[in-house]
């Protein structure tokens, strides 16, 4: 989505209440990604364009969070999986094989689906 997409959606679910009252949002806590660093033998260009685009995505998932406390929306944060879980964002058979999808996914539907089912496992060991 959007940023956009997402604050139009943001909106509907604030005005929609109270059917959205159960719903919850699991982010990715990007924030617990560690800080790049040169290492040696890489190329320093190459290193400065992925701390940017990390930078990049920590922003708006600041935004994204912040959004969503203010319509009121329960977010949860999740720090990025690892195991299988990470696997299974890059590879789309083993990503089937965990979840049983049949569906078509790319490396971003398959890293929210493992979110989503991470969060999930964790809601229901603590509920029994």
């Amino acid at each position: 989505w959007s940023f956009a997409d997402i604050l139009t959606a943001f909106r509907g679910m604030s005005e929609s209440k109270p059917s959205w009252v159960d719903v919850v949002i699991v982010l990715e806590d990007v924030e617990a990604i560690r800080t790049t660093f040169l290492r040696k033998g890489q190329n320093p260009a190459a290193m400065r364009k992925i701390a940017q685009n990390v930078g990049q995505v920590k922003q708006t998932a600041r935004l994204i969070k912040e959004m969503a406390a203010g319509y009121g929306i329960n977010i949860v944060m999740v720090k990025p999986l690892g195991g299988l879980a990470k696997s299974a964002k890059k590879n789309a058979d083993l990503f089937k094989r965990l979840t049983g999808w049949e569906g078509r996914s790319n490396e971003d539907t398959r890293d929210a689906a493992m979110l989503a089912l991470h969060y999930i496992r964790m809601e229901s060991k603590k509920h029994g």
